[in-house]
């Protein structure tokens, strides 16, 4: 019992310094290009271990926050946006409460850009969107397939923005999405989805932007009771 809380304990204090220097970083408290204080200096900073000192650098190496360089030290790299967006794949947990907060997230998202898509819509985006609300009507055995037709239906959607942003982070929330969305489709069924997508093709064919954020909201208000209620995660 005693080695167990003694990991326990050592894994919280690695943590606690990586949170540190983390915030260090975001803060803009250590800039691209900046060389971090060495294991040796953290450690007395922290008065932790040289271990949890390494082990709190090496998350940070692995995620892209920093970048040894053999006999120089480690420096702090300089993000891109996409690198930035790619980052969240590491800092997101498929807790069903996080399940729930991506569904919220993405109300928020695609029905804040209706009108953008009805803006930009062209005759071929209406027949992608009728394309895929048909592949997906057809797998309805098959909910693995279903699942990314549905996502597919979505992300192209916030490709219809027009707004790169959307595009970028939207397209990392559904990769990390997607392989719950399978087990959604197989718990809530598939039926609902094909009558939403159909009335949101339909409205923005019909240039209607009332009716394509009231579709847009009550599908994805639907599908938040459904994991609700579902035992998912």
């Amino acid at each position: 019992m005693k080695s167990s809380l003694s990991q326990v304990k050592k894994l919280n204090v690695q943590e606690q310094i990586y949170q540190q220097l983390r915030e260090n970083i975001f803060s803009q408290q250590w800039l691209p290009g900046d060389k971090i204080p060495s294991e040796n200096e953290l450690s007395q900073i922290f008065n932790a271990s040289r271990v949890s000192i390494r082990g709190a650098i090496q998350k940070l190496i692995a995620q892209g926050f920093l970048e040894s360089k053999q006999g120089e030290g480690t420096f702090v790299r300089t993000l891109t946006i996409e690198h930035a967006f790619g980052s969240l794949m590491t800092l997101i947990s498929l807790s069903k409460r996080n399940i729930l907060q991506v569904l919220q997230y993405r109300k928020m998202i695609e029905v804040g850009i209706a009108e953008m898509i009805i803006d930009n819509c062209t005759e071929k985006d209406i027949v992608y969107l009728r394309n895929n609300l048909e592949e997906m009507v057809s797998s309805k055995n098959n909910y693995d397939h279903a699942a990314d037709m549905d996502l597919q239906f979505h992300l192209y959607l916030s490709k219809m923005s027009g707004n790169d942003l959307v595009v970028h982070i939207n397209s990392i929330i559904f990769e990390i999405y997607q392989s719950v969305m399978h087990e959604v489709k197989q718990k809530v069924g598939a039926e609902a989805g094909d009558f939403y997508h159909k009335r949101i093709i339909d409205s923005i064919e019909q240039k209607n932007r009332i009716e394509l954020r009231k579709n847009i909201e009550e599908h994805l208000d639907w599908t938040i009771e459904k994991i609700k209620e579902a035992e998912i995660i």
